[in-house]
Order: structure tokens, then sequence, then C-alpha cells
């Protein structure tokens, strides 16, 4: 699981700063937003690895966590984007991998 956190770490950190120069090109460029919310449906079920999924997502230029329906299991997460397949995808996968290093799921 070491491994895999690394991995993690290192593509969130790429995410991080490819969000971080696309909202500054927009910003300077344009300042045009197509913003919305969208629900994310989770795989992963622990409480840790969640927040940890939930802050990346805000950590993120363009995206904020706005709440956690723990019944549902679903991320309410506003995106200026709008509810691009790209983001959902990313989310996804970091779900996929939080999933692997927090519950040791093999999928």
């Amino acid at each position: 699981r070491k491994p895999l956190t690394y991995v993690f770490g290192i593509k969130f950190g790429v995410s991080l700063i490819a969000s971080n120069l696309s909202m500054a090109e927009r910003i300077i460029l344009s300042g045009e937003t197509d913003a919305s919310v969208m629900e994310v449906e989770l795989g992963v079920q622990n409480p840790t690895a969640i927040a940890v999924l939930a802050n990346c997502i805000t950590l993120t230029p363009g995206t904020l966590t706005m709440d956690h329906l723990e019944q549902e299991n679903l991320l309410i997460v506003h995106c200026l984007d709008g509810d691009t397949g790209e983001a959902r995808k990313e989310i996804l996968e970091w779900d996929r991998m939080l999933q692997k290093i927090f519950e040791g799921d093999n999928r």
C-alpha cells in the first residue's frame, strides 16, 4: 500500500499544479466560468479516506466539496468548470486509489 500512497501523492500533486495553471489562465484571460454542482457516488467507505478525498477536492482550484451525504455515500461538489466528465473521472480515480490504500480493495 505504501507505493500506492506515493503514486496517489504524485497524481494529486500533478493535478493540483494543472488546476492552478488552468484557473490562473481562466482568470487572467476571460474571467468566465460555467459553475455547477455535481453529485459523485463514492466507492470508498472508510471515513478517513472520505475526508482525505473531500480535502483533495477542496484543495484543487476550481472545485469545492460542499457536503457528504452519508446514507447514499455521495459527495456534493461545486465545480467552476461545470459538471465535466474530466473532473468526475479524476475524482473517481482518486476514490479508487484511496479505497485501495485505506481498505485494501484490489479492484
